[in-house]
């Protein structure tokens, strides 16, 4: 019989994180360092930007959301319309 338990039951250990990382910039180190690499490296940079704004942005409606509702819920119709764009 097999016992599942054991380390040897089919299922191996998976890699340690630093060979994948190696095995990443193997694959796209020739990129990064190609001809184009400064523009490459302006892509990479501003697809990351754009995450950071991503994530920013969703944060930013969150409090937005919190704020909206907390209006709706107290019936404060100065603090809903101030919410909404409509009253300053």
């Amino acid at each position: 019989m097999n016992d599942l338990s054991s380390p040897s039951a089919g299922m191996q250990a998976p890699p340690p994180r630093r060979n994948f990382l190696k095995q990443i910039i193997r694959l796209a180190g020739p990129y990064w360092y190609s001809e184009n690499k400064w523009q490459v490296r302006g892509f990479t940079l501003a697809l990351f930007g754009l995450t950071l704004l991503q994530v920013a942005l969703a944060v930013w409606t969150n409090y937005w959301n919190r704020a909206l509702f907390d209006a709706l819920e107290d019936r404060s119709l100065s603090h809903f319309l101030l919410q909404i764009g409509t009253l300053y």
